[in-house]
């Protein structure tokens, strides 16, 4: 979603999804994209921003490999969509400050989940400010 109407030249990009407006009916059960909803969402309907970093990381993921890391071949069921978001562990891709990061954004555990202000400390964000900083200095 492109966010405000000015600066049509150096847009707001905001990633959003719309399988949290489940939860705010009152006869709706979990809510969610399957395979971006993560572990607590499909154990225990618990929606956390640490939630949101799962979602995000699997969306990286996606962009990354052009597949996504919980649907096998085919034509799985929810059920096999939820047991993979909850046991599988995506491979190795790209640089290795990369692949650290997406792995600490699928962290199964939301208590281990790193926040999105943990989450800037990583070394892919760092070495992407590090070259930002010396194309400014030339």
């Amino acid at each position: 979603m492109v966010a405000g109407r000015e600066a049509w030249h150096a847009p707001q990009v905001t990633v959003i999804g719309f399988g949290l407006a489940n939860k705010f009916s009152a006869k709706s059960g979990v809510g969610g994209t399957p395979g971006h909803m993560p572990p607590e969402g499909w154990n225990d309907g618990l929606w956390t921003p640490r939630g949101g970093v799962f979602s995000v990381g699997a969306t990286i993921c996606t962009l990354r490999n052009g597949k996504h890391p919980f649907y096998p071949p085919g034509s799985p069921g929810l059920e096999e969509i939820a047991e993979l978001t909850k046991a599988a562990q995506p491979g190795t891709m790209g640089s290795p400050p990369l692949h650290r990061l997406i792995r600490a954004m699928l962290e199964k555990n939301v208590l281990a989940r790193p926040t999105s202000s943990q989450l800037l400390h990583e070394e892919w964000f760092e070495s992407d400010r590090m070259q930002r900083q010396r194309k400014t200095e030339l």
